[in-house]
C-alpha cells in the first residue's frame, strides 16, 4: 500500500481496497498498522479526502535526476531477463520515480536456438559469486578436449560477443577465463576448500590484473576484412594504405589466444611485427600444412 500512495497523492480507501483486493475495513486496519509502526500516513475526509503519505516522506526526485532514474530502471529490467528476480525492487522503484522502465535497451543471454541453458548457468554462477562459494563443471578447450575443472569465480564478463565467468582455476592456480557456452555440469562446491593454506583466490584477482601484459602489434588486412577490422579494432588504430589494404597498429594481451585468433582471418591478415610473433605464426601455419 506504501508504494501505490508513493505513486499517489491521495486515493480514497475503496479504490485502495480494490487495488489490493481487501475489504475497506482491512485499508483502515492497515492505516492503523503503518501508523503505530511509524509510517506518516494519515486519513482526511471530506469531499476531496482519502488516505495519504505525509510529503516529506517522499523520497526527493533532487536525490536523483530523470535520466538516473531511467538508467536504473533499466537496468533492473535487464537484470530480470537474466534470471534475477527483482519484480519487487523493480514496481517499488517505478512507484518511488513515478514512471515506468523504458526499454531502449534488451539484453539477451539466449543464443540463437533460444535455448534458456545460458540463463540456467548465470543463474547458477550468481548464487555462486555472491555466496562465495567454488563451482565445479566440466571444460571443453580449444584442442577439443574435455576436462573438469574447479574455480572460484569473481565475475560474469560479457566480451566480443560472449559470455564468460572469470575465476581463479585451483588447476592452474591463476585467474582464468572460460565461455559458458563450453561449459557443463556446473555444480555449485559449498563450504569447499576452506582449509586452504592462505586461500590465495582472495588475492588472485587484483595480482592477475597488475601482471596482465601487453604487446603491441602490427597487422595489414586485406580490404575484402574491412568489416571485421571495424568490429574488432578501435577505430583510432585502423588506417587505410595505398594499396586498399587496412593497417592496424594496436596493443593486445599476450597470450597462446593470439595465434589462433589471428588464423580465423585466414590468408586475408598478414603480421608485420613483432618479429617474433609474426615467427610463431609461420610455425603455426607450417604445422596446419603437414594436413595437407
Amino acid at each position: 500500500m506504501i508504494y501505490i500512495l508513493l505513486d499517489n497523492d491521495r486515493m480514497s480507501a475503496e479504490k485502495l481496497s480494490k487495488r489490493l483486493d481487501v475489504s475497506v475495513r482491512t485499508i483502515y486496519r492497515y492505516v492503523d498498522t503503518l501508523s503505530a509502526s511509524g509510517i506518516p500516513i494519515y486519513v482526511s475526509k471530506g469531499r476531496n479526502g482519502g488516505i495519504s503519505l505525509l510529503p516529506e516522506f517522499k523520497i526527493s526526485k533532487a536525490l536523483v535526476n530523470e535520466d538516473e532514474q531511467i538508467n536504473i530502471l533499466t537496468s533492473l529490467r535487464n537484470m530480470r531477463d537474466l534470471d534475477v528476480e527483482n519484480d519487487q525492487t523493480l514496481d517499488k522503484l517505478s512507484a518511488i520515480f513515478q514512471k515506468n522502465p523504458v526499454e531502449w535497451l534488451k539484453i539477451d543471454p539466449t543464443i540463437w536456438s533460444k535455448s534458456n541453458t545460458q540463463k540456467i548457468i548465470l543463474s547458477q554462477l550468481r548464487k555462486a559469486i555472491l555466496d562465495k562459494e567454488f563451482i565445479s563443471f566440466q571444460y571443453l578447450n580449444s584442442k577439443n578436449e574435455f576436462s573438469n575443472r574447479e574455480i572460484y569465480p569473481f565475475q560474469v564478463v560479457f566480451k566480443k560477443n560472449a559470455w564468460y565467468v572469470e575465476g581463479y582455476s585451483l588447476e592452474r592456480q591463476s585467474v582464468r577465463l572460460f565461455k559458458l557456452t563450453r561449459l557443463s555440469n556446473l555444480n555449485i562446491e559449498s563450504n569447499k576448500h576452506l582449509e586452504v593454506k592462505g586461500k590465495p583466490w582472495l588475492t588472485a584477482k587484483k595480482q592477475q590484473a597488475d601482471s596482465v601484459q601487453q604487446i603491441q602489434v602490427d597487422l595489414v588486412f586485406t580490404e575484402n576484412l574491412k568489416y571485421r577490422v571495424f568490429e574488432e579494432f578501435p577505430q583510432e588504430d585502423i588506417s587505410q594504405i595505398k594499396t586498399g589494404e587496412y593497417e592496424v597498429i594496436t596493443n593486445l594481451n599476450e597470450g597462446e589466444w593470439l595465434i589462433t585468433y589471428f588464423l580465423s582471418f585466414g590468408k586475408g591478415l598478414k603480421v608485420i611485427g613483432p618479429k617474433a610473433l609474426r615467427d610463431k605464426m609461420r610455425t603455426e601455419v607450417e604445422k596446419i600444412l603437414i594436413n595437407y
